[in-house]
């Protein structure tokens, strides 16, 4: 039996950590500017429909008139769609099949739900039990997960297949 253990300075944990919480906050602000931006521009393409009809003419042929309804309300439903932006931050769920002894990381979508990675718990990184929370990590040290699992059962089997693999 061979016990091995991993030791990783307080001060290069807070910068791992640090460096997550970064990224995380980066990716989070770039979706949020591009939905105020996307937004933004479609109220400027509702205001730009309705401003070709503020444009002075008194007579103005029929062809005229069609054409510049068929602009504004192109601009008008397009900018309505801009504004109604359904754009979702959909960060990946992780799925742990205890009985298969792997992690999955899925990415949600309806029906089209899609695997994107499958880790075998054996060839998982360190895991860490604090509380009632479970910190997953890959083989090469990058966090996968933290893990919160309010069934006891739940916890318990997943805490005894870490511990099976080596990885508690």
């Amino acid at each position: 039996m061979t016990a091995t253990f991993e030791t990783t300075t307080q001060a290069e944990q807070q910068a791992t950590d640090a460096e997550q919480q970064g990224n995380k906050r980066t990716r989070m602000w770039s979706l949020g500017a591009r939905r105020i931006a996307s937004r933004a521009f479609g109220a400027v393409l509702v205001l730009a429909s309705l401003g070709l009809w503020i444009e002075p003419g008194t007579e103005m042929a029929v062809d005229l008139v069609l054409m510049k309804l068929g602009v504004s309300l192109f601009l008008g439903f397009a900018g309505l769609a801009l504004m109604q932006d359904k754009l979702q931050a959909q960060d990946p769920e992780v799925q742990i099949d205890t009985v298969r002894r792997e992690v999955r990381i899925a990415r949600p979508g309806g029906r089209r739900r899609s695997v994107i990675r499958r880790i075998a718990i054996r060839d998982l990184g360190r895991a860490e039990a604090v509380g009632d929370v479970i910190r997953l990590t890959a083989a090469n040290g990058a966090f996968l997960a933290a893990i919160t699992l309010p069934d006891p059962d739940a916890w318990s089997s997943l805490y005894g297949a870490l511990q099976d693999a080596g990885k508690l």
